[in-house]
């Protein structure tokens, strides 16, 4: 198998729209790794830096609109499409610790709050058994 990471024909800019209702902008170019795929070079926008997506051309492309250079530009500011953040297991388990850590700490000041709320109990000798 083929496995070269080579961008193949001309730059085409591009506003392209995914399954899923999402749209993309930028310069779209072909790219070869493993298979075709199609490579969508997102511009740098005032948020955030320029970044890469691949995307496979017959599962996740329902339309690809050429514009000018400008137009894409402009629709990636707009859209304001993020890149996929890296995450490893150790960091995705630390905040879901944090996150189990925050709800238990919830719980008890609810039951913290209801239990204060309560009446005193009466002495034993008001207790009619």
């Amino acid at each position: 198998m083929n496995q070269t990471n080579t961008i193949q024909g001309p730059v085409l800019w591009a506003i392209v729209e995914l399954m899923g209702h999402q749209q993309i902008a930028g310069a779209v170019s072909e790219q070869q790794l493993g298979g075709n795929f199609l490579r969508i070079d997102v511009p740098e926008t005032c948020t955030q830096g320029a970044f890469s997506r691949l995307v496979n051309p017959n599962t996740a492309v329902y339309a690809i609109n050429p514009v000018t250079e400008d137009v894409a530009r402009l629709k990636a500011q707009q859209l304001q499409v993020k890149p996929l953040e890296p995450w490893d297991i150790q960091t995705m388990n630390a905040k879901l610790l944090l996150l189990k850590q925050a709800e238990l700490e919830r719980q008890a000041r609810e039951y913290e709050a209801e239990y204060e709320s309560q009446p005193e109990p009466a002495d034993e000798k008001d207790v009619p058994w």
